[in-house]
């Protein structure tokens, strides 16, 4: 479907800004609104960055967030220069945050065409550091897949400078669904390429997992992170082990 009249009105709302204290440093931790807002202001947390991998057919995306301390709540904003507030086709989200990155869910769909898989952008910015300015790169991920921020989980390696993303799904086995079986998508920054392992759930067999409510990430030296299901349990899956279990 397209964006309503609800959305699009929505997009117009100016960005809730909190007027910045000098005296004050910037927060360690923030309360960020998942969903963004449209405008050209910029600060120095401002990432420009490109929405294709060609760097001359590659129009511009600024995205810059507007810290506040808790309990107050921050705020990010988009601004592509050359498309107007009818371009997009939905809301721009947070769908993951992560030591330092979060994960944007940005769709752009020009001449206000359905929403295709083709047109539905994700992106990771960096938060700058004392030595790196922040930075927005697009995760190109292959032709009709698409996930949201339930079966989403990032993973950072600051020992490699590179991050994984991991989309947890069911797999099914023609025709019948396979009980305890997954497949597992992961996307590494460090070959910019995904790939997909069926992965089989090493529980008792009366455990039964129904639905995925939340991705965290749990971390440590096997890179562990986990799904959860509010009613039955978590799943945990060791990233930098990654057998088949």
């Amino acid at each position: 479907m397209g964006m309503d009249n609800h959305e699009f009105w929505l997009l117009t709302i100016p960005p809730p800004i909190h007027p910045k204290d000098p005296d004050s440093p910037l927060p360690e931790t923030i309360l960020i609104d998942s969903f963004g807002y449209l405008s050209d202001r910029t600060n120095a947390t401002t990432a420009n960055g490109r929405r294709s991998r060609t760097k001359k057919k590659g129009k511009r995306i600024l995205v810059t967030f507007w810290p506040a301390a808790p309990p107050r709540v921050s705020c990010f904003t988009v601004h592509c220069p050359d498309l107007k507030p009818d371009a997009y086709g939905s809301i721009p989200k947070v769908c993951y945050t992560e030591d330092g990155l979060a994960l944007l869910y940005i769709i752009i769909c020009p001449r206000r065409q359905y929403l295709y898989p083709k047109n539905i952008r994700y992106f990771v910015y960096q938060a700058g550091t004392k030595n790196t300015p922040p930075s927005v790169k697009l995760i190109h991920s292959p032709p009709d897949f698409t996930f949201f921020e339930h079966e989403v989980v990032l993973l950072r390696r600051r020992d490699q400078d590179m991050f994984f993303i991991a989309v947890l799904r069911w797999a099914f086995v023609e025709p019948e669904f396979t009980n305890g079986h997954f497949n597992l998508h992961l996307y590494s920054s460090k070959t910019k390429t995904w790939s997909t392992k069926l992965m089989h759930l090493d529980s008792p067999p009366d455990f039964e997992f129904h639905y995925l409510n939340k991705g965290i990430t749990i971390g440590g030296e096997h890179g562990s992170v986990g799904w959860v299901d509010l009613r039955r349990g978590i799943i945990i899956c060791d990233l930098l082990l990654l057998d088949s279990n």
